[in-house]
């Protein structure tokens, strides 16, 4: 048989110094070679580091070979009751009474013998893992149990150390301490460094390094016959000050942050987000601190008095997708969102992949999974619809901020300041007129309630408009039933035709309104719409806008909306409504873009209710408004019937509201007239 050649022989060689480091068998006792028996042993020993770091040398061998059985999560795979993930676990007595890691001591150590054993029942890690250890990381694993088996915190928990710089050899090479560390990993492989380039090349490397683009042909001439010393450092300063680094540095990060101009998913649509990108732009050219470039993406909108830059960069937490797909669970999209925001801050700021704790505890990394949704309930704390409109053009879904020009913030103080006072003058208004409104008290005869801008009487269909030259309501989708009301006849909705109100559009958020109306309610709705002004096609909840009546898990709601839930002002009933009888509901709303503005009436009295939101800062949608349904995917007030619709352009008063009811507006201004100050309130 020739004899093999150097490159056969190695497998050999290599086989025979991992059997010289594996245990024997000597009076029951396990027995440790003292020296490695070939030069290639020699070698693998060299290979391995003299002191065993846990977090650089370790934990990735635990990680890739044990942890998916012997790791952090108990609920699913762990064996034998072992946990290798942590000292106490690793060293703790085991039911065999032995004890996997006993620190110094390899002989007592079963985790060693378990390395080195050659039965496929009994080695580890078992052959059906087929990821079984080399001999430098069976090494590495000796060598730390020796050296005491010292657990070290994940490295992303743990702060950065400053390091004496290496010796080395050519220490004329090295031109700053990271130099040295660089030259001593070269050295050791018993290499050498690279020439240095000639100067255009490495103009062009740093100029591609800090901005990016290559030198301009003016620029790699200038440099080159520039003879100063500091030829390259002023490059570097140059470049630094440069508009473009912030462009080049700002590109890793944007991916990070999975920036895009689209929403993604199917539709796709644009979104308003570049601003952020020109705060990450401008932070790196700025050389903002670390800490507060992560404070401010964070968390920003919680520091005291926080400006503009500060809550625009928090925007990092909501460059996830979104979708507006017809059929799209709002909530279920709200949590996968949610869950977005933990994994990016894990990837960005931790060094850590969250995503796994959503279904368990890490198998790998220290993460529990109450500690997951622990971090989600905090991403969590905005109120944020889990879709962006479908039918209305919008490129900032709610919450949203306004962005001023440096000027904008003076002028937005000095109109807040007037409005101040404008509202204190008015709240005085009442004290100072007494003897004015006395006076008119005993000049007006009697008082009706104001002028209605629509009345519906619901008894026919089509259903006619009492005010004059006012147009009636139209009916679309379908045919609507005229049943008995309360005076006369009323319509029956079937929860899909539309009954439009013809004529009442355009009524703004800055505008006064009221509603009166008699409501009967067959049964507890979890959700009907009664009547809104927004888009006519309702694809999702994000398309709720304009004014909207409807009834929610069986309480009334009362909203002015910019979008909801995010810009909104909402009340509701306490109670549940009335259902199996007639209900006289009056609405009125002051047009102060307030929740404080909104009030519901139940039969003249006023209806005890809650707060839902009360920020309202941009435009509704003002469309005409409908009644009993909203095509194409909401629920309305199907076997809901109403009767005697009026719609007036301003808030009602009290008084006014109880003579719809029933009792006599001119009643109660008679009484005011003989002096009753209770009236004179209404």
């Amino acid at each position: 048989m020739p004899s093999p050649d150097k490159s056969s022989a190695a497998p050999w060689l290599a086989a025979l110094a991992v059997l010289a480091l594996c245990q024997c068998r000597e009076a029951g006792k396990a027995v440790v070679e003292a020296k490695p028996a070939s030069p290639e042993a020699d070698e693998l020993v060299a290979s391995v580091p003299e002191k065993i770091d846990f977090n650089r040398d370790v934990r990735p061998v635990l990680s890739d070979r044990c942890f998916s059985c012997h790791g952090p999560d108990a609920n699913k795979g762990r064996e034998a009751g072992l946990r290798l993930d942590s000292f106490e676990g690793a060293t703790a007595k085991l039911e065999s009474g032995n004890r996997a890691i006993v620190p110094g001591d390899l002989e007592a150590s079963v985790m060693v013998a378990r390395m080195r054993h050659h039965d496929p029942e009994e080695i580890m890690p078992p052959p059906k893992l087929d990821r079984p250890l080399s001999a430098s990381e069976r090494l590495i694993l000796e060598r730390w149990i020796e050296q005491g088996a010292e657990y070290q915190p994940h490295w992303a928990f743990v702060a950065p150390e400053k390091h004496p710089a290496p010796t080395v050899k050519d220490a004329a090479w090295c031109r700053d301490e990271i130099d040295r560390f660089v030259l001593s990993k070269v050295e050791a492989r018993q290499l050498a460094p690279n020439p240095e380039a000639d100067r255009a090349t490495l103009l062009r490397r740093v100029f591609l390094t800090l901005t990016g683009l290559p030198p301009s042909p003016e620029q790699t001439a200038g440099f080159l016959k520039d003879g100063s010393p500091d030829a390259y450092e002023k490059q570097v300063d140059a470049l630094l000050a440069s508009p473009r680094y912030g462009e080049r540095m700002a590109q890793d990060w944007l991916d990070l942050a999975r920036f895009a101009d689209t929403y993604g998913y199917q539709s796709d649509k644009p979104c308003f987000v570049w601003p952020w990108r020109d705060w990450v732009i401008k932070a790196f050219n700025e050389n903002l601190s670390y800490d507060q470039f992560t404070t401010w993406q964070i968390a920003g909108d919680l520091l005291p008095d926080a400006t503009q830059e500060q809550r625009l960069a928090t925007m990092f937490n909501r460059l996830h997708r979104q979708t507006q797909e017809g059929g799209s669970i709002e909530a279920e999209f709200r949590q996968e969102y949610v869950s977005d925001r933990v994994h990016t801050f894990g990837t960005a700021f931790l060094g850590l992949t969250m995503e796994c704790s959503k279904c368990h505890d890490h198998k790998y990394d220290p993460i529990s999974q109450r500690e997951y949704f622990s971090m989600a309930s905090m991403f969590g704390q905005i109120d944020e619809c889990g879709l962006y409109p479908y039918s209305i053009n919008t490129s900032a879904p709610e919450p949203s901020m306004h962005l001023m020009e440096p000027h904008h913030p003076a002028e937005v103080a000095k109109r807040r300041v007037a409005m101040e006072a404008a509202e204190k003058h008015h709240a005085g208004l009442a004290a100072t007129r007494e003897a004015a409104f006395d006076a008119w008290l005993a000049a007006t005869p009697n008082l009706a309630v104001s002028p209605r801008v629509a009345q519906y009487p619901m008894d026919e269909n089509p259903v006619a408009n009492l005010v004059p030259e006012g147009k009636p309501a139209s009916i679309s989708g379908g045919q609507l039933a005229v049943v008995p009301g309360v005076n006369g006849q009323a319509v029956e909705f079937d929860g899909d035709t539309v009954m439009q109100l013809d004529g009442v559009a355009g009524i703004t958020r800055h505008d006064p309104l009221s509603l009166s109306l008699r409501i009967f309610c067959p049964e507890v709705k979890d959700r009907a719409l009664i009547l809104h002004s927004g888009p006519g096609m309702y694809s999702q909840a994000a398309d709720a806008s304009g004014f909207e009546l409807l009834l929610e898990k069986g309480k009334l709601r009362w909203s002015c909306i910019h979008l909801w839930p995010g810009s909104a002002a909402s009340i509701e009933t306490n109670e549940p409504f009335p259902v199996g009888k007639w209900v006289q509901v009056t609405v009125t709303y002051d047009g102060s873009s307030r929740a404080d503005g909104l009030k519901m009436y139940f039969d003249g009295k006023p209806a005890a209710t809650s707060l839902l939101r009360d920020h309202l800062d941009q435009k509704i949608v003002s469309d005409v408004f409908r009644v009993g349904a909203r095509p194409r995917d909401d629920r309305g007030f199907a076997q809901g019937r109403i009767d005697d619709l009026s719609v007036f352009r301003h808030p009602l008063t009290p008084a006014e509201v109880a003579d719809l009811a029933g009792a006599p507006l001119d009643a109660v201004f008679q009484s005011a007239k003989a002096g009753d100050a209770a009236a004179k309130g209404l």
